[in-house]
């Protein structure tokens, strides 16, 4: 949850950007003022609007993508250090999987292996009534 004074700093940033947007939209001639270079940027915020306003809807959304890069980071050295990169197709998708699954494992502060264990003992019983149902009926 954000505090009152972030929720009031964002609102301000909020108000000043679409002062900005207003601007950018009723420029008619932006050569005659500015550089090539800041008509370039000026132009790219304005295609990028929508996704930047984005930002602005949710203060908690990330600013960039680190935390998804340190998370494939592992996969990526693993799959560069194998002479030609993995044996098989089906063996780089089980990878992909299992390092998926480890890396929500790790961001949510839930152990892997103790994971691992509950899931195999539910995934275990839960066959077991499929099969007596199954032979039941």
């Amino acid at each position: 949850m954000l505090s009152r004074q972030t929720i009031n700093k964002f609102n301000e940033i909020k108000k000043l950007v679409d002062e900005c947007y207003r601007k950018m939209q009723a420029c008619k001639n932006p050569s005659e003022v500015y550089t090539a270079k800041f008509i370039k940027a000026v132009k790219y915020a304005y295609n990028q609007w929508e996704k930047f306003n984005r930002l602005m809807e949710d203060g908690n959304a990330p600013l960039d993508n680190s935390d998804a890069e340190r998370a494939i980071r592992d996969f990526a050295v693993l799959r560069h250090s194998t002479a030609s990169g993995f044996v098989s197709v089906e063996g780089a998708k089980s990878l992909a999987v299992f390092s998926s699954f480890h890396e929500t494992c790790k961001k949510h502060g839930v152990h892997l292996g103790e994971y691992l264990a509950y899931l195999f003992r539910y995934i275990g019983l839960h066959q077991k009534r499929i099969e007596r149902s199954r032979y039941s009926t």
